[in-house]
């Protein structure tokens, strides 16, 4: 079935990217197809092989890089992961500050979607976000305004690998009583 990908429609590549139980040798395929909006799909799917993964990773910009690390595909090699995350925020993270600033939370801190058909799906997200990362993050706050600062200033708080120098920043330099409270709180548990 793998040498006829070529030949399928736009609904059939995405139904087989989104199907976990696809074969490395069909998933290759459809990595290496032109249809952009498939290759995303692909990039979601637990079942997604290491081979496919990796064509998946050599695609220019940031997109699709983001969301092989926010679905774990690399949690299981933390060094691997540890370095893809660095590229990525090195060469990327202005990009995704101005363009989709929601995507830095989804790569960088986990997160959540809501898909139309009614339920939400945690993101693995990275294992361990490397603290220059986490100090970039925490930079960028003044650079965002309204729900989207609110939101990174939250998930920061939540994120479980947060060095504490960071929560006591945000504890003492929020203005929302809400997330500074939330902040305070965070800064007892990882004390105590």
């Amino acid at each position: 079935m793998h040498e006829n990908v070529k030949y399928m429609t736009n609904s059939e590549l995405i139904g087989l990217a989104k199907n976990r139980f696809t074969s490395e040798k069909i998933q290759v395929e459809i990595a290496k197809h032109h249809y952009r909006r498939a290759k995303e799909y692909l990039c979601c799917n637990k079942g997604l092989s290491k081979k496919a993964r990796d064509i998946l990773w050599d695609h220019p910009g940031y997109v699709m890089k983001g969301d092989l690390i926010a679905y774990g595909h690399y949690s299981d090699t933390p060094r691997l992961e540890y370095e893809n995350i660095g590229f990525l925020w090195n060469n990327f993270s202005d990009k995704m500050l101005r363009r989709s600033p929601w995507r830095l939370q989804k790569v960088f801190l986990s997160g959540t979607r809501y898909w139309t058909h009614g339920f939400w799906e945690q993101h693995k997200g990275a294992v361990q976000t490397p603290n220059f990362v986490m100090e970039g993050l925490y930079e960028s706050i003044d650079k965002l305004s309204g729900w989207e600062r609110s939101s990174l200033i939250q998930r920061l708080i939540e994120y479980r690998n947060t060095p504490k120098e960071i929560i006591v920043k945000l504890s003492a330099s929020c203005t929302d009583e809400r997330l500074r409270n939330f902040a305070l709180t965070k800064l007892a548990q990882i004390s105590a």
